[in-house]
């Protein structure tokens, strides 16, 4: 976070504040469930609305339980959901309303052996099915080796069960555009 240029704004999740004190980000925003925020950028403001996943809000084994959100954006009439780090949850189809979302980020990875706390591709599929998003743009499983299942799988599951159209992006590095 510190190689970040200028000074970025950010929102995070009540209780996970103190992770950031030592990064250059102006005073994150703490966010619980149902509480929305307006970042300002240097691109204009973003309205960032924190809603509940299902994780378990620990970093570490020896580590309380920290709080944990998914986030909407919103700016200029394009709408995200960034799905966080979650296992699959009922919370999305609660997101879906009368104008979808361009996209949502989802995890499809760390779900052997830890599918109580994070999502399969095919329930990050489900999820992103209920909330209305157009396409999904998979994290979460290709940086390093979370889970048994390792950093090909998921996406080849991903694959699977979602077109090729659908499917914004299928490696690091990778650039999307809506």
């Amino acid at each position: 976070l510190n190689l970040l240029p200028g000074r970025p704004t950010a929102a995070t999740a009540r209780g996970t504040e103190d992770l950031l004190e030592s990064t250059k980000l102006v005073k994150p925003r703490a966010l619980g469930w149902g509480e929305t925020a307006r970042l300002e950028t240097g691109h204009g403001d973003v309205s960032v609305k924190a809603f509940e996943v299902r994780h378990w809000g620990a970093r570490w084994r020896w580590d309380r339980f920290l709080g944990y959100n998914g986030y909407i954006l919103e700016r200029e009439g394009r709408r995200i959901i960034f799905g966080g780090d979650t296992a699959y949850t009922d919370s999305f189809g609660e997101l879906h309303g009368r104008k979808g979302y361009d996209f949502a980020i989802m995890p499809i990875g760390a779900y052997q052996p830890w599918l109580i706390s994070h999502c399969s591709p095919e329930q990050a599929v489900q999820m992103a099915d209920a909330a209305g998003a157009e396409r999904l743009l998979p994290v979460h499983f290709k940086t390093f080796p979370l889970g048994r299942e390792g950093t090909v799988e998921p996406l080849e599951r991903l694959q699977d069960a979602l077109p090729a159209e659908r499917i914004g992006w299928s490696n690091v590095g990778e650039t999307f555009v809506a």
